[in-house]
């Protein structure tokens, strides 16, 4: 009973959650980016949808263990909850979801409502890749009708009362069927070597965002190569290991191999957005514009709603041989992304500055008003 939208309202109503859309949360490292009382979920942001009609959804690792949630199930002995798991929490309306991430092992228990999975094992990226270029909705919609045999996810719908354990490593992506609220419980640490050493490369991952060139920079990223490397070995039909390995060698100045790395994973995987964008950032790097136009013009064609897409392409279009066809293109790009991101103060002042040169004033007006209002409301 304690379970039940009215239960849970009365009892946490005022506990903070946080919800996101499928992209967000994987991209957020496991976690909802929209913070709100529980309350004020349920009774408004549960039934609010993007443009591709995609509702948030509660992802929160801190709400069941300082609640009495746990107490109100009956698991098996051997998947009780220990010091070393991360609980969850997740609620949300019809068509929510979490796009394809993978982690240690754990289990997930449906309490009331369906929830669709889809999976795939360790050795081989879904479909798009795994820094998800879609959203899970998305990716059901758009991607999965045209999906091969040899390329279709293993499925499963889960009812309420069942639990579906998670081994190590799976890619998972789910979609709820109705509202929807369930548990689950992760191991914090890895225990296989596959997983361990992406556990060690997502600690060393930020060493890509420093422009330094200190002999301590480098020497991480040649180990981070070295992980990389080693899981392509392990992984060879893995196109995000591909793509991975190609940044690294990348940011050591082995152009010509990391070029080589990132074509393997478009190989391996047409659909990969962030594949063909990364690629066409080696480009822009050594200023062959066009090259790089035409990957993200690839890119975009694959799924239009990409937002980091989107992005890049418009600023790419504004910042090489403007001019106002190029300005219109950019301008119908930043629409889509704040389609599908419409809380995004940056993306609305984008957009303006746009207009702006466009001389449509009154129009970007109205978007500087919506995002300064946007930005105070962070």
């Amino acid at each position: 009973r304690r379970w039940t939208r009215e239960e849970m309202v009365k009892r946490y109503g005022r506990q903070t959650v946080p919800s996101g859309r499928s992209q967000a949360i994987v991209r957020n490292g496991g976690g909802g980016n929209v913070g709100t009382s529980l309350r004020k979920f349920i009774s408004k942001l549960m039934e609010e949808r993007d443009s591709s009609e995609e509702p948030l959804y509660v992802f929160d690792r801190t709400f069941v263990p300082e609640s009495d949630l746990l107490s109100a199930l009956s698991t098996p002995p051997y998947l009780q909850p220990t010091k070393d798991d991360d609980s969850f929490l997740f609620l949300g309306a019809s068509k929510s979801g979490v796009s394809f991430h993978k982690h240690a092992d754990g289990w997930n228990g449906v309490v009331w409502g369906l929830k669709r999975w889809f999976l795939y094992p360790p050795e081989t990226t879904p479909p798009g890749g795994s820094w998800p270029g879609f959203s899970q909705l998305d990716w059901l919609t758009h991607l999965y009708p045209n999906l091969t045999k040899e390329e279709m996810p293993l499925e499963c719908v889960q009812r309420p009362g069942e639990i579906l354990y998670l081994p190590e490593s799976y890619y998972h992506g789910t979609v709820n069927i109705g509202d929807t609220v369930a548990i689950g419980l992760q191991k914090r640490e890895a225990s296989t070597k596959i997983e361990k050493l992406c556990y060690q490369t997502t600690q060393l991952e930020k060493v890509h965002g420093s422009s330094e060139n200190t002999p301590e920079v480098i020497e991480k990223r040649k180990k981070l190569l070295a992980l990389e490397e080693e899981l392509v070995q392990l992984l060879p039909g893995a196109s995000e290991r591909h793509r991975l390995v190609a940044v690294s060698l990348f940011g050591l100045g082995q152009q010509a191999r990391a070029f080589d790395s990132v074509q393997k994973a478009i190989d391996l995987d047409p659909y990969f957005v962030f594949a063909y964008l990364e690629k066409a950032r080696f480009h822009l790097k050594r200023n062959e514009n066009e090259a790089a136009e035409v990957l993200m013009k690839k890119a975009a064609s694959i799924n239009p709603r990409n937002v980091d897409v989107a992005v890049a392409y418009a600023e790419q279009l504004t910042g090489h041989k403007p001019s106002r066809k190029r300005f219109l293109q950019a301008a119908e790009l930043y629409q889509r992304a704040i389609d599908v991101h419409n809380r995004d103060a940056y993306l609305h002042f984008e957009l303006a500055e746009i207009l702006e040169e466009l001389g449509r004033k009154e129009e970007a007006k109205q978007l500087w008003k919506k995002a300064n209002q946007l930005q105070q409301l962070r």
